[in-house]
């Protein structure tokens, strides 16, 4: 169907098509405006299937081997009770009807959220950038101003003209392809679009067609979610009762992964025993206790502290005593470096001073694909153990840290034996 005299907001991801009461009338509009429109240069020149003639089918009530794919990776936990019944009360109509159903597998599906997110601001950031109140669209002037520079008047025009949600996607997407950023961001989700397209492939060589809910919960409210960014981009699945679950204290039938790297050769004697007498106690109480292996958990130690400094290097960069925060030495005598420099030296610690250095010289030409970008290939792998392991349990357990804790800034002229204590829970905090 023609995308001609859309207003472009993500060039790869923009489509068109009708909204009808019932599938049939969708199939009739779709017949009058769909096939190939030479003024729209993405529209295929093929033609059209018999979408009226399939549609009357369907609702003979036969559907006589029809192949439905039911993908596994759009149902179950996060979605909502009523909403999953829904569906499996559909899918039985579809038995009923003489259809095949059958279970798909698309494994990186889960991160097609992710991915979204980063495709669409990123393409919608360059196309919205042609509103500048110059060229054509809306144009304010901004109040108060006598004689308004060109940068005051596109930027009370943006102002005015994007809402607070396109706003949070152009920033975003602004960030996304900048220098240095590129690669990582933009150019690694559509990587991983690519294997969603993969996914889709495998798919249909099983099934004809792909079912799923449309929502994992039911509709929300239209801007109920503007006024919390982080609401807006994702689903508000219901928290389980976690409360309710510890006060009980029944953990019978729970499954219990103990992960063989996290534990034994490295951890102090008296951590360890600790440990082993939680794991006794939860089989007390009921629980299956299992070993469970994450091999690249072993590399998680080194892929942390490659990616939690680059990150702290870039976001720490805005500290600079010029725009906001804390300004040192600035008497009107000492240039812009020395203010900097002075007031850097002041506010950041020597743990934070290191992480920045260390961080600085892992994103420095020549180097971010050799360190952080190995980090993240890693943090992959790290992130695939633990949907293995939790394909086998319930929860995963180890102890916390590989000794007791050490007084404050004991460590600080070690920094290694200060990062090895985070050995336990930086798998976790990679896994997100």
């Amino acid at each position: 169907m023609s995308r001609y005299g859309l207003v472009a907001l993500a060039n790869s991801l923009d489509q068109v098509g009708p909204v009808t009461r019932t599938v049939l009338d969708s199939a009739l509009l779709h017949e009058l405006i769909g096939g190939h429109d030479p003024r729209d240069s993405t529209s295929a020149d093929l033609p059209l299937p018999d979408l009226v003639g399939a549609a009357r089918q369907g609702a003979d009530g036969d559907l006589s081997g029809l192949k439905v794919g039911v993908i596994r990776e759009l149902a179950g936990d996060g979605w909502q009770p009523g909403v999953m019944a829904r569906f499996t009360e559909s899918v039985d109509l579809l038995v009923g009807m003489g259809a095949e159903v059958v279970e798909v597998s698309c494994p990186t599906f889960v991160h097609a959220l992710a991915t979204y997110y980063l495709i669409l601001p990123a393409e919608a950031s360059s196309n919205l950038a042609k509103f500048d109140a110059m060229r054509f669209g809306l144009r304010v002037l901004p109040e108060g101003v006598e004689s308004p520079s060109a940068e005051d008047v596109m930027r009370a025009t943006r102002d005015a003209g994007f809402g607070d949600e396109v706003k949070r996607r152009i920033i975003l997407g602004t960030y996304a392809l900048s220098s240095g950023y590129y690669d990582a961001y933009y150019g690694q989700a559509q990587k991983v679009r690519a294997l969603i397209t993969q996914d889709f492939t495998n798919a249909f060589a099983q099934a004809d067609v792909l079912i799923a809910p449309t929502c994992p919960t039911v509709a929300f409210p239209l801007g109920a979610k503007l006024h919390d960014p982080r609401d807006s981009t994702s689903i508000d699945a219901p928290v389980p009762p976690v409360v309710a679950a510890a006060r009980k204290a029944d953990v019978a039938g729970l499954r219990v992964g103990v992960v063989k790297e996290l534990s034994g050769e490295g951890y102090e004697t008296g951590v360890q025993e600790r440990f082993d007498e939680a794991v006794a106690l939860l089989q007390e109480l009921g629980a299956t206790v299992t070993e469970v292996s994450c091999p690249h958990f072993a590399y998680a130690l080194p892929a942390y502290y490659l990616i939690a400094p680059s990150e702290a290097s870039s976001n720490l960069a805005r500290f600079d005593a010029v725009r906001y925060g804390l300004r040192v030495g600035d008497d009107g005598q000492r240039g812009l470096e020395e203010v900097m420099s002075l007031t850097r030296a002041q506010g950041f610690g020597q743990e934070v001073t290191r992480r920045i250095v260390l961080g600085t010289y892992a994103l420095s030409s020549g180097y971010y694909d050799a360190y952080y970008g190995q980090a993240q290939k890693v943090r992959t792998l790290i992130t695939r153990d633990f949907t293995a392991a939790f394909g086998d349990v319930d929860v995963l357990i180890s102890p916390a840290s590989p000794g007791v804790a050490f007084p404050l800034g004991a460590k600080l002229s070690d920094p290694l034996a200060m990062y090895r204590q985070d050995l336990a829970t930086i798998p976790a905090n990679l896994y997100g």
